[in-house]
């Protein structure tokens, strides 16, 4: 697996990038907890998985058209997830 300094870089690292942010989103958000793309960073930093926040934007739009309800609008700075059955 190559890596930079300690970030994924690989196809596989993408593809975790992307389970990490449903479980973070299903986890920790809520109508009432939201997060912001710092805060996304953060929480993949701790996986050894780096982002920008263009490509965040684009992961939030995949997880939305796999049928996640993610909340988000551009002039608010956190997201969130509905919570089930909502």
């Amino acid at each position: 697996m190559k890596t930079d300094g300690d970030c994924i870089m690989t196809d596989q690292g993408n593809k975790l990038k992307l389970l990490y942010l449903k479980e973070l989103f299903e986890e920790r958000t809520d109508g009432e907890h939201e997060i912001t793309i710092k805060d996304m960073q953060a929480y993949l930093d701790g996986y050894g998985i780096s982002a920008d926040r263009r490509t965040l934007y684009q992961d939030i739009e995949t997880l939305q058209f796999y049928g996640m309800d993610i909340d988000h609008e551009k002039n608010r700075a956190g997201l969130s997830a509905a919570e089930p059955g909502i």
